[in-house]
Order: C-alpha cells, then structure tokens, then sequence
C-alpha cells in the first residue's frame, strides 16, 4: 500500500537553495514550484538581503555570522538537507560543509565564488583572475553605488546588462552595494580550513556555464580538485547567471540530481 502524499513528502529529505549576492531567497520560487507537493524547498534570504535585517551577520562577522541563521535553520530541521547554491551563495554552502556537515547530504553548486581559491593557486592566471575581483571589490568600495552596481552587474551579466534593467530595479541593486561589497571581502577571507580536514563524503555537483566568465570557471575546476569524488559539469550556453536567467533549464536538473 502506498503512502499518502504528506507522508512521502516529508519522508525526502528537503532542499536548502541558497542564493548570491544583490539576490534574495525568491530567485528559488521556480525550483520550490517544481517540487511542490514532493519535497521541501527552504530558500532564506541571507543576512542583509530581502526580509532579513541588514545589522545581522554585520561586517566583522564575517562569514560565520551569515551562515548562523543558516545553521540555526538546519538544527530546527533535524534532518539532513541537499544544498542548492549559486555565486556567493557556494562560499556559505561551503561554510556549512565546514560547521555542519553532518546536517549535509549533498550539494549541488551552480559557479560558486569563492575568489580565495585563486589566491592559494600561485600561478600567474590565477593571480590575474584574483586581481580582476579584488579590482571590482574595490569599485564597489570607492565609487558611487550606481556606478559600483552598474559595474558589478556588467562584470557577471554581461556588457549592457545594467543599462536594460528597469530603473526602479536598478534603484534597489544600488542600495545593496554595501552588502555586496561585504559578500565579496568575506568570500575573498574564506578559510582554508574549509577544505582541510575529513573530506566531505556526500556527493557533490559543480555546475559551470559554457559561456562564463574566466574567473567562474576557473573557481569551480579549482574546487572540484579539492572535493574529492566530486563532479563537474558545463551547461552550454549558459553564463553566471544561468539559474536566474533561465531557470526553466536549471532546475529540472537540479531535480535530477
């Protein structure tokens, strides 16, 4: 005899979907529709973002004090979760693999960015990579939140991608300039000890667009040789933000896995 459709569901275990920078938890709204009535989709804004309140994990907590609500959200579960993370978002799904592992079963991770890898490699490329984020880090400091955001989102989406946004859209990136400066001088301290230690044993999927930035695609190859049994894959056509930008393509997949 078959289980009742609650039971089932709450028999899965659910799916933690983490978002990235100027984002918040609604850019999963299509990945929780598409397991409706089958699993649990928990997608939180992060510390600073959405609903959230932005003196919560303030500069000087660093990464630890943006995964606390996170880890908190996972106790309160009490059962494993499959991490689902984008960008920024794979640097504090990382932090969690750190905490919590225990409270991971898998991860799947579309570019996560995590600059502090390049910095550790030491070659000539990577440090150059390195320099183009520091740089961009350093714009978003100094100049105007306008000219900060337009850059940022020009970096990641593309020339022309600030100047076809809504102004009223671009009004509310601009006010999250700050934040997203503090994403970036986190993600830049990320620990090494994020990767030392017992290797993850869940499986782990890294996700990469074919028509990505370098700097993307040079992270994820450098932390798919640190997760040992990991697997990488590219998704043609794609760029970073493949999961916001064509989600009818990404999340099926992320279903699959």
């Amino acid at each position: 005899m078959s289980r009742p459709v609650d039971e089932y569901r709450l028999a899965l275990a659910p799916v933690l979907a983490i978002h990235g920078s100027a984002s918040t938890g609604r850019q999963w709204k299509p990945l929780a529709a598409l397991f409706e009535g089958e699993r649990e989709v928990l997608a939180p804004d992060l510390p600073g973002y959405g609903a959230t309140d932005s003196g919560h994990g303030a500069c000087g907590d660093g990464l630890p004090g943006r995964v606390a609500p996170l880890i908190d959200l996972l106790i309160d579960q009490s059962r494993p979760v499959h991490l689902v993370a984008h960008s920024f978002g794979g640097a504090i799904a990382l932090e969690l693999m750190r905490y919590v592992p225990e409270a991971v079963r898998s991860m799947w991770l579309y570019e996560p960015v995590v600059p502090a890898l390049l910095k550790t490699q030491g070659s000539a490329q990577d440090t150059a990579l390195f320099s183009d984020l520091a740089c961009l880090a350093e714009l978003l400091d100094r100049a105007s939140s306008q000219v900060a955001m337009a850059s940022f989102v020009d970096f990641w989406h593309g020339l022309g991608g600030w100047s076809g946004l809504p102004a009223t859209f671009q009004q509310v990136l601009a006010a999250q300039s700050g934040v997203v400066l503090r994403d970036f001088r986190e993600a830049f301290l990320q620990s090494q000890q994020v990767f030392e230690g017992a290797p993850f044993p869940g499986p782990v999927n890294i996700v990469v667009g074919g028509c990505t930035k370098p700097h993307a695609a040079r992270m994820a190859q450098i932390l798919s040789d640190l997760l040992p049994g990991s697997h990488r894959i590219t998704l043609d056509g794609l760029g970073h933000m493949g999961p916001c930008e064509e989600p009818d393509r990404v999340n099926p997949l992320i279903k699959q896995w």
